[in-house]
């Protein structure tokens, strides 16, 4: 919608709307279609860079286990000694 308004006010503002203004509205319609296109394939190359496919599933995460639970504990307590000193 913004790329639509800003080739709007760009023509407007350089005068293509006097006496033929169907060719200013065709040149609009272009515009935008254009940098929708580009910015459709900008998408569509990032996802791809990152790997992404429709059809796969993405992996879950690793799971917490014991030792999770114990360094967090040991943070925790590290965090109640230092707030005591400090």
């Amino acid at each position: 919608m913004r790329s639509a308004r800003l080739a709007w006010q760009s023509l407007r503002l350089r005068g293509g709307l006097r006496r033929r203004w169907w060719q200013g509205v065709r040149l609009v319609l272009v515009t935008v279609v254009a940098n929708t296109l580009r910015r459709g394939e900008e998408i569509a190359l990032a996802a791809e860079a990152r790997a992404f496919m429709v059809g796969r599933v993405p992996l879950a995460g690793p799971g917490r286990g014991r030792a999770d639970v114990a360094v967090a504990v040991v943070l925790l307590g590290a965090l109640i000694i230092l707030r005591r000193a400090g």
